[in-house]
């Protein structure tokens, strides 16, 4: 059995899905590097009518459950000069609809799914995810690989990716006044922006590169071949 995180083998462990006797590696997920100096042209901007003097918050995610989107709205509410951008479809967006309408948050943008989601991370100054849980997640490593520091809840597969205060920040589910206050600090701070995005890509590299976890799979197929 292979797991893409420690955190997703205790899980599997404290729910005896396997037992001390099974057979298992833990090979992290992986994304391809990005060239984060190419130009940004800011198109996805221009096409959401986006000052450019706004600092953009992104989360990539199923709307499901799971993703614990509706926390995105209650901590957009407290930035109320960031645009948070939440790319993806799911069983929820009906529902994340009507909530932004009937408490008429302005600064949230759904576009659904979308063809360039690295265009729009290109663009972005700040990653959220305020997932439930997770194996390992991809949409995070993506945004890492393009140098932006990262928002995101404290649960399995957050923490082994990201390092608080490093690469980004780590806070509670449901502690949106946590969530803002780092949204907020990364908004104001270019430089610890800079710094964590660096951090980030940098571990992304270091980690979760597609070489890194091609070569720790060839290495477990020579084992059993």
């Amino acid at each position: 059995k292979i797991f893409v995180s420690k955190g997703e083998f205790d899980e599997a462990k404290s729910n005896h899905i396997i037992n001390n006797s099974s057979k298992h590696f833990i090979i992290y997920n992986a994304v391809n590097d990005v060239n984060i100096e190419q130009k940004n042209n800011e198109q996805i901007r221009i096409k959401y009518n986006i000052n450019r003097n706004i600092k953009i918050v992104t989360s990539i995610c199923r709307l499901e459950d799971q993703k614990n989107i509706f926390e995105i709205l209650a901590i957009s509410k407290l930035c109320l000069d960031n645009v948070f951008l939440i790319l993806g479809t799911g069983s929820l967006k009906r529902d994340l609809e009507r909530k932004i309408d009937q408490e008429k948050i302005h600064n949230i943008i759904m576009p659904g799914n979308v063809n360039n989601p690295i265009e729009h991370l290109r663009e972005s100054d700040i990653f959220l995810s305020t997932s439930l849980y997770e194996g390992h997640p991809i949409s995070v490593l993506e945004a890492m690989s393009l140098g932006l520091p990262i928002v995101a809840s404290n649960v399995t597969g957050n923490l082994e990716t990201i390092i608080h205060g490093e690469s980004g920040y780590l806070y509670k589910i449901g502690n949106i006044f946590s969530a803002a206050n780092h949204i907020l600090r990364l908004s104001k701070n270019p430089n610890i922006r800079k710094s964590l995005g660096k951090n980030a890509k940098n571990r992304q590299q270091e980690f979760f590169s597609v070489s890194r976890m091609i070569n720790n799979y060839i290495e477990i197929y020579s084992k059993i071949a």
